[in-house]
Order: C-alpha cells, then structure tokens, then sequence
C-alpha cells in the first residue's frame, strides 16, 4: 500500500514501522543506534577535521610527484583509489575468515550463510569472476575514464594557498553525496527496467547476499555510467569551487561507504550511519535478496517518496509480527 503524502512525514506513536512516517522511522533508528552513535562521531570527526589536517602537510609532496596537473587529477586519484579499495577489501577478507562473534551478531542477513559456507564450489568459481571484474573495473575502465574526462580540462583548485577549511570540505560533502544519492537512484531503477537489467545490471545481482566484493562487480557499463557517474557528477557541477583535496577525501568516503553497504554487516558504530535517513547494509541486502526496492545509495528519501522501500518495511513488520 502506498504512503499517503499527508502521512509521509507524520512522526506520531505508531505502532507498526510500515505504518510509521519517515521521521518516525528516523528517530526510532537513532534511539537504536544508542551509545554506539558516539563512537561514529569520533570516526565522523576524525576524518572531516583531524585527517585533512595531517595530510595538509603532506599536500605538496604528494602533489609534486604527478608533475602536471592532470597528472595530478587522474593519476593521483586513481592510485589513492586503488589503495584504498584494496586495504579495505584486506580488511573485510580478514574479518570474514576470522568471524568474530561481535560482528557475527551484526549480519544484515542473520540467517543467510556466506556464500563460500553454502557452497565453497560455486564460491570458487564465483570468486575467479568477481576478482577479474574488479580488476578490469578498478584498473582498466576506472583510470580511462579520468582520463578522458581530463581531455576537457581540470577544473579542481590545486594549489596550498586555497588548502580546505573543514566548513568548505563539510558543505560540499554534503552536496556531493545529495547529488551521488539521486543520480544513483534514477539511474539504478532505470537498470532494473526489464532490458537494461537482462543486458548490464543482471551481473551485479547474482550476489543475492551482499559482501564487500560485490560493491565493484557490476557490467562496465553500470560501472561507468552508474557508479562512476554519479561519483564524478557533483564535483564537475561544482567545478574550481571544490579543491582536489575535498575530491580525493570524497572519493575515499563513497569508497568506505559503498563497501560498508555491502559488508553484510550493520555496524551501529558506522560513521555512514550518522546521516539523516541513511541506508546501509541491511538495506542494501534486502533489494539484493528480492531483487526490488530500495534503491538509494547514501540515503532512503528517494525511496521513501516514490514508495520504493515499502516491501522493505511490510517484510520488517512482518519478522517483528512472526
């Protein structure tokens, strides 16, 4: 059943969290988080406040290795790109063979086992294919494409003197992800129109349970015009406005953020749950379950104007009811 427009944003006593308007749902989720809220706001602060402080110091050197400056835009990015990725794919490799119980109890599917624990054999295959996809995305598509748009011009501040102040890195993270957030969403439901998702985005799914590699296994063309896109598009609408230093920690937080919503874990302690009306990992392992729904990357909005995220809701008051 459809939300009624008078009753989005209702925030009254309502027992049922399909029943229950946006802001309702929001406040419930932070009343949840509880305690665990503080800790991702030391996360939050040290990486908008103390980091860009740390690497101010470093700026030039790391500048001045690159030469040009579009040297400095596509080769700069792409390798704190690649670095990033991996070290985070090592990180989530680490967890998932060690299964603490601490983050065991966190599964966004508690029930569903890891894929290499349902069946190692296909697990094997599988995996072969996911690793040569993400090389070619990361390695191969991602760096071409830099490129190709740098043919144009950089368009980033690169200079000390005009070094991001935490307001202006706060602000234009902010537009940056309100921008990824509905571009991605459009452009993620068009995917799932019966032939654009038949032709590219059928890849992405056959991970029916999410885990972190799956965040870059995706057709070429979803990587390009749906990943990277709308990554790019709110820095270039932006333009010299926005320093090369807000663009590489941005690149590292959607990096962070995309790998957290396909961890398989709904961590409390995230900084990406901070947000107003984030989604995350159980979010996100719902629409690869049943394959509709929920289609936001940063944010639930979009979904929750456009009804998009009302199944999600009716199977939680389902469970709860169960």
């Amino acid at each position: 059943m459809h939300t009624h427009i008078l009753d989005f944003w209702y925030v009254g006593n309502v027992p049922g969290i399909e029943e229950m308007g946006v802001l309702q749902r929001e406040l419930n989720r932070y009343v949840r988080k509880g305690w665990s809220l503080c800790t991702a706001l030391v996360f939050a602060g040290l990486y908008f406040v103390v980091l860009p402080a740390v690497l101010e110091g470093q700026y030039e050197a790391y500048v001045g290795v690159w030469g040009s400056e579009q040297h400095v835009v596509v080769f700069g990015t792409f390798l704190l790109d690649v670095v990033v990725l991996w070290s985070l794919f090592a990180l989530v490799s680490i967890v998932y063979r060690w299964r603490p119980a601490s983050l065991e109890r966190c599964k966004a599917q508690a029930f569903q086992p890891w894929p290499w624990e349902s069946n190692p054999k296909a697990w094997s295959l599988q995996q072969r294919k996911t690793l040569v996809t993400i090389l070619l995305n990361l390695h191969v598509l991602a760096p071409l494409s830099m490129y190709i748009d740098s043919l144009s011009g950089v368009y980033f501040r690169l200079d000390r003197a005009s070094y991001p102040s935490t307001w202006e890195i706060l602000t234009q993270m902010v537009f940056f992800m309100v921008v990824e957030d509905c571009s991605f969403y459009f452009l993620h439901r068009l995917l799932h129109t019966r032939s654009l998702y038949r032709l590219v985005h059928k890849q992405h799914h056959e991970y029916t349970s999410t885990i972190a590699y799956a965040a870059l296994y995706a057709h070429p063309v979803e990587f390009v015009l749906g990943n990277m896109l709308p990554v790019g598009l709110g820095p270039k609408l932006l333009g010299s406005r926005v320093h090369i230093m807000t663009y590489w920690l941005w690149v590292v937080l959607r990096d962070g953020e995309t790998i957290d919503g396909h961890s398989g874990y709904e961590l409390g302690w995230s900084p990406f749950r901070l947000l107003p009306f984030s989604a995350g990992s159980q979010y996100h392992a719902f629409h690869h379950s049943q394959n509709s729904g929920n289609f936001g990357s940063f944010f639930t909005l979009w979904d929750s104007v456009l009804g998009t995220n009302e199944p999600y809701y009716r199977a939680i008051e389902a469970k709860k009811s169960h």
